[in-house]
């Protein structure tokens, strides 16, 4: 994962997290954040999860 984008809180808690741990971990971050934008180092793939929780992945082949 290159960066995540969401509030100043989620930069606190996961400053080294782990992709895995990030998604795995909703129910405590989407206190501190109604979204999250996961990017990875290619720039070109991503992970939006919504403030329902729905998860939306990039589709670029």
């Amino acid at each position: 994962m290159c960066f995540l984008m969401g509030t100043d809180a989620l930069f606190e808690i996961y400053v080294f997290g782990k992709y895995s741990d990030i998604m795995s971990d909703h129910d405590a971050w989407e206190v501190f954040s109604p979204y999250l934008l996961l990017v990875d180092e290619d720039f070109i793939h991503y992970t939006y999860i919504n403030d329902d929780g729905e998860v939306m992945e990039s589709q670029v082949s």
